[in-house]
């Protein structure tokens, strides 16, 4: 399924420039600003390859609507946010306030969590049938034979969707969150870990954000 998938590829690569930003950026701000335009970059790779090439196969479109696209958007909402939020944070009021905004955007995060947690349990399983489907040796022949030759008229099948907007958007930002709510309780031991107010040049443990961990000053 993943052999000669122009998305999968793309997307792998993403991770690895993810790797690469984690490891030169001087504060979580440089981090996120370079993080999104290298995510805005796939996301127009996806929409020019889009233009002059279809599907090639259905286990291709299917990776790429229930997985791949879902993925991209999900670090989209999660760079954005942790710009914002880090940007945003009470540093000059000492760890007991900075410790309060990240336990608020916690409880935020788990309310978002508990109002969907039906319907991420669906997609969950839903996730898995496909997976489980597409496995199955009397399905290859439907789902990896390759379609007619790919389009060259210049109309995408990026926007085409399985399933509604609302329900992408949904699912993404659960991802996102999953990530963001890993890295506040990273934030809170650190916090805890802190004398008073004293947090010049402190070393920030970014932690897992999707890819791996990593030191990162705060600024």
């Amino acid at each position: 399924m993943k052999k000669n998938n122009f998305y999968y590829f793309r997307m792998e690569r993403l991770k690895e420039e993810f790797e690469e930003i984690r490891g030169k950026a001087a504060s979580i701000e440089e981090l996120a600003i370079v993080s999104l335009r290298a995510v805005r970059k796939c996301l127009v790779d996806f929409k020019e390859h889009s233009r002059y090439h279809d599907f090639e196969t259905k286990a291709e479109e299917m990776l790429f609507f229930m997985v791949i696209k879902l993925e991209l958007s999900s670090y989209r909402m999660f760079f954005m946010d942790l710009f914002c939020w880090w940007k945003d944070r009470p540093k000059e009021a000492g760890s007991d306030a900075e410790k309060a905004y990240w336990r608020e955007k916690m409880k935020m995060m788990e309310a978002f969590f508990e109002t969907h947690r039906q319907f991420a349990e669906y997609r969950e399983k839903e996730l898995m049938r496909f997976c489980a489907v597409m496995a199955a040796p009397e399905n290859r022949s439907i789902f990896h034979q390759r379609d007619a030759p790919a389009g060259r008229d210049g109309n995408s099948n990026f926007d085409k969707r399985p399933y509604s907007n609302n329900d992408d958007e949904i699912e993404a930002r659960l991802m996102a969150y999953a990530r963001l709510s890993n890295f506040c309780s990273r934030q809170i031991v650190r916090l805890s870990r802190v004398n008073g107010s004293h947090a010049d040049s402190q070393v920030v443990d970014v932690g897992k954000i999707g890819w791996g961990g990593e030191q990162i000053k705060e600024h």
